[in-house]
């Protein structure tokens, strides 16, 4: 046994400390501050990454303070222990770090946290897993690094409104037989309609989901949808109404299985800081767009907006919302590809990936002759952000600012907003 001294956090929330030799390790459940005794973890270890199992807590961190989730099991919120400023300070010290040692920017802005709340109560949707054992369906989160479901008994994180909700849905369809073949249950909810909508992945007899009119009754749903390899099955009203700071002048349309900020808080907050950051009355080529979470705000501020986004559902969802809002914006469903033909002739580039990054138009950017004079840059992975920002930097981009938000309270993760400038553009 070694007793050691948790000095830092790893990406994926994993205490780090350093052995006697010198050697890093990585002790998961510990927070910088703990001092612990651990044997070493045979199972996970290798030659040059060693991980470690807390067989003793010996003085727990000044900054551990009680948490509102008692499921230890569950892998979500691997932070919830840590005060909300222990949390902040990782936080902006890791984007800070990824822009300096991935990115090999020497020079990079300080990025204070914005956060709205206390960290508890903010995500409006939510993914349960499901399984059946004995004689009904079994729904929860995953464990942590781990293919095995935590058993859901309400969740902290989740909306007060949307956690009675998701109670009510699966206390509906826990009895359905096994051939149902739940996979997962998807769920949303909109504090302006008042409703929620829900997605469920089965791979089971569809006509189960379809015949069934009292469970319907029992999950008080505005909408279901039903997604098996072989059928897709609708049931009431889908569409809900995103909470955002303009709700009074237009609406942001979305449905349970598309990709919105799982915050609207924060998201909010956001988005002003992305309509700040642009030039007035600008040309902006939106990349990433959704469902016109940045593009509706610019239109409606002055701004003539492209935008492109792949996935059909929120193509379609986008271009209604715009014309819903009285917005001219022109909403093209493809890939990023298609759009480094447009790079000239738009003033400001917004992008907001998947964690995977842009990279491929990154260097599309470096390459080309003409090209945006801004670049606002939303991420949710450090790394692929440091890693595009660095090839941005290296073709005459600077970085002009950094903003950070809580968008993932008690996780690792935290969202990042960079802003570039063209240095070439003042050449020309």
């Amino acid at each position: 046994m070694t007793v050691l001294t948790v000095t830092s956090l790893g990406t994926p929330g994993d205490g780090i400390s350093r052995l006697p030799t010198g050697q890093v390790v990585f002790i998961p459940d510990t927070l910088p501050g703990d001092v612990v005794e651990i044997e070493i973890d045979r199972g996970r270890s290798k030659k040059k990454l060693l991980f470690g199992k807390v067989k003793k807590m010996i003085e727990p961190s000044a900054e551990r303070v009680p948490s509102r989730c008692k499921v230890d099991a569950c892998g979500g919120c691997v932070l919830r222990e840590w005060s909300q400023d222990g949390q902040a300070g990782f936080k902006e010290s890791r984007v800070r770090e990824a822009l300096r040692r991935i990115g090999k920017i020497e020079d990079v802005p300080e990025a204070s946290l914005i956060r709205v709340g206390d960290g508890w109560n903010y995500r409006h949707r939510a993914r349960l897993h499901c399984f059946f054992s004995g004689r009904s369906w079994r729904f929860g989160y995953r464990r942590r690094r781990s293919h095995r479901v935590a058993p859901f008994g309400g969740c902290p994180v989740l909306w007060p409104e949307l956690d009675r909700q998701l109670a009510k849905l699966t206390g509906a369809i826990v009895g359905l037989p096994p051939e149902a073949g739940l996979k997962e249950v998807e769920i949303a909810y909109s504090r302006l309609d008042k409703a929620a909508a829900a997605t469920v992945i089965a791979d089971g007899d569809i006509d189960i989901f379809r015949d069934g009119r009292l469970w319907k009754e029992k999950a008080g749903l505005a909408g279901v949808e039903f997604v098996t390899p072989k059928e897709h099955w609708k049931f009431g009203r889908l569409e809900l109404r995103y909470d955002h700071d303009a709700s009074a002048d237009y609406d942001i349309l979305f449905e349970p299985g598309v990709f919105t900020q799982a915050n609207p808080a924060v998201n909010a907050a956001l988005v002003r800081e992305v309509l700040a950051k642009l030039p007035e009355r600008s040309n902006v080529l939106e990349l990433h767009a959704g469902i016109g979470n940045f593009s509706l705000p610019m239109a409606k501020a002055g701004h003539q907006v492209i935008a492109f986004e792949l996935n059909r559902r929120s193509s379609v969802l986008a271009e209604r919302n715009a014309q819903l809002a009285g917005l001219s914006i022109k909403c093209i469903q493809d890939e990023d590809a298609a759009a480094i033909e447009l790079l000239g002739r738009a003033d400001v580039l917004v992008m907001d990936p998947p964690r995977n990054g842009a990279r491929p138009l990154a260097l599309a950017l470096a390459d080309a002759s003409e090209r945006p004079s801004k670049v606002v840059y939303i991420s949710c992975d450090s790394a692929t952000l440091a890693r595009d920002v660095g090839v941005m930097v290296d073709s005459g981009y600077r970085l002009e600012s950094l903003q950070t938000f809580d968008m993932f309270s008690n996780t690792p993760h935290v969202e990042a907003l960079v802003t570039l400038v063209d240095t070439h553009e003042a050449t020309r």
